[in-house]
Order: structure tokens, then C-alpha cells, then sequence
């Protein structure tokens, strides 16, 4: 990761913990404020996880927490949105937000 990304990213992180820590909000402007730093910040993350997307009209909320119930119970660290906030922006809240992945094998 570059150093505007790793910089972006622990902004991203710090605002998370303000606003999760005093506010108990911050699904997407984690993301906004890392993205506005590194626009391409989520390109650093590809190659650090591996990648489900749930898309479709109707049903993406319950295929998404029955697809984050089984991959629970293989898997430690599972990424998801529970919010809702699926757009750029949430996404890269997600990934600033997590704790450091374990290195793919």
C-alpha cells in the first residue's frame, strides 16, 4: 500500500472510532474522507481479500445475511455491510474500518 493510501486508510480509521466511539454513526463518511485523500484507495485492497458480491433487484439484504451466516462458520474474518451503505464510499468504510487482514497463502 502506498503511503497516501496508508495515510487515507488511518484518517478513514480514526474518523470510524470518533464517530462510532461518541456518535454511534459513520457507515459511509469514513469512506468519503479516505477516498477524498486516495481516490484509489480501494484498489490497494484486492489483492488482501477475497470477494462475494450480492447484487440484484430484491432480496439483497436476506441473501447477504444468510451468505454472511455460512461463511462464518469457515471463515474468521468476514467483511460486510450491515448498514446498507453499498456505495463507493461504504465500501471503502468497510475496508478502512476492519481490523489488518491476514496475509492470503
Amino acid at each position: 500500500m502506498s503511503l497516501k493510501s496508508s495515510f487515507a486508510a488511518g484518517v478513514g480509521r480514526l474518523s470510524y472510532s470518533v464517530l462510532h466511539g461518541i456518535f454511534n454513526r459513520g457507515s459511509s463518511l469514513p469512506g468519503l474522507i479516505a477516498l477524498k485523500i486516495d481516490p484509489d484507495i480501494l484498489y490497494h485492497y484486492k489483492d488482501r481479500y477475497d470477494f462475494v458480491i450480492v447484487g440484484g433487484t430484491n432480496g439483497k439484504t436476506t441473501a447477504t445475511a444468510l451468505a454472511v451466516q455460512a461463511l462464518n462458520q469457515k471463515y474468521d474474518d468476514v467483511l460486510y455491510n450491515p448498514t446498507g451503505s453499498n456505495m463507493k464510499r461504504g465500501i471503502a468504510t468497510i475496508f478502512v474500518s476492519a481490523p489488518t487482514p491476514k496475509q492470503k497463502a
